[in-house]
């Protein structure tokens, strides 16, 4: 039981970093509209100081899905955190945990049997 509650955890791991990887571009910063005019900015509060940068409308979606991708960032960092602090308290080794996943499905003849068929069958 122990043995794969640990391995639900290290598989959690693993779809998080899958997650990571097809993330795409990420931007720190919240989509804002200003003035009479509802011009669309982006906002970013830095070193105390808020950074306005105008958008127009055809930027809109970018800068949206941008930021859309920095708050999925922060999510799944929280996550592997949480995850890795768990299994670091449980004393899971650090092999265990970065070994790359199980895959189940198709499974292929090893090497030097690849090797053999094809020389088996080569034509001469």
């Amino acid at each position: 039981m122990v043995k794969n509650k640990f391995a639900n955890k290290i598989a959690r791991l693993h779809a998080l970093r899958a997650q990571l990887a097809t993330l795409g571009p990420f931007l720190r910063g919240s989509v804002v509209r200003l003035g009479p005019r509802q011009t669309a900015m982006l906002s970013l509060n830095k070193n105390g100081k808020t950074r306005l940068v105008y958008l127009g409308e055809s930027r809109v979606a970018q800068a949206t899905r941008y930021s859309e991708n920095y708050k999925r960032l922060l999510a799944i960092i929280e996550e592997t955190t949480l995850l890795l602090m768990d299994l670091l308290k449980k004393r899971v080794p650090h092999a265990k945990i970065c070994a790359p996943p199980v895959r189940s499905g198709k499974t292929f003849p090893p090497r030097h049997k690849i090797t053999a068929i094809k020389t088996v069958f080569r034509v001469q």
